[in-house]
């Protein structure tokens, strides 16, 4: 329920993840480390504040417990593949 109301608080606040958000998504990730949602939406707040490994870690943990071929599954690689191309330029 914390990860879906972080979603909220995230589109009211310009479909940013800083703020409040973010502090509601920790929250859901301190009660439920294996949330997929809460999971997804760190790893966004990770990707949106320019901290790559972190993003990284978010998503390949979630992408560990999906189907590497399901939609969700590469989505979550492209992502990672973003972040990656950004940590090393």
């Amino acid at each position: 329920m914390l990860a879906d109301y972080a979603f909220v608080l995230a589109m009211a606040n310009g479909k940013r993840l800083s703020g409040e958000p973010s502090a509601v998504i920790n929250q859901a990730l301190k009660i439920d480390p294996e949330n997929p949602k809460a999971l997804e939406l760190a790893g966004g707040a990770a990707f949106e504040a320019k901290d790559f490994p972190l993003a990284i870690k978010h998503w390949q943990k979630l992408l560990n417990k999906t189907a590497p071929d399901s939609e969700i599954g590469r989505a979550l690689t492209e992502r990672i593949e973003e972040a990656k191309k950004r940590l090393a330029g």
